[in-house]
């Protein structure tokens, strides 16, 4: 792995370890009360909404362009009200990410976003950690 993605990546371990973490504080119950916020109404949609978003961006860094389609969804209270299974669904999106970071050679690679300015590969790892962030200062 090249040596800037790869400290990327490690910066990426410590977000999601604190999301994971978070995760194990809260009881079912928790996980399921709702909240007064259109959508993300719960804790639980939260976690599924950051796996599904993480995804989007895992494709992005093998296509190239970010899909904002792909961060469509409609919450799955099986997963969603269910500690274990939401850990095992992020770490199976922390496993295809890793690949996708993995796959990426030059970190100034550019990744389409449609925006005046894109991000680079290196830069799009940190969008997502600002966006996983930005969930951690909403919980």
């Amino acid at each position: 792995m090249n040596t800037f993605m790869k400290q990327a990546w490690m910066s990426w371990q410590e977000t999601r370890r604190e999301t994971l973490i978070f995760i194990k504080s809260l009881t079912k119950e928790e996980l399921i009360r709702k909240m007064p916020r259109p959508w993300l109404d719960t804790f639980g949609v939260h976690f599924q909404e950051l796996g599904v978003v993480q995804g989007a961006y895992a494709h992005a860094l093998r296509t190239s362009k970010m899909d904002f389609s792909l961060m469509a969804f409609e919450p799955d209270i099986e997963l969603y009200s269910d500690a274990d299974k939401l850990i095992e669904f992020l770490n199976d999106k922390d496993a295809l990410f890793r690949e996708a970071v993995e796959s990426i050679n030059d970190p100034n690679q550019i990744i389409d976003w449609q925006l005046p300015r894109n991000p680079t590969a290196l830069e799009h790892i940190y969008w997502l950690m600002q966006h996983e962030t930005l969930h951690h200062g909403q919980f």
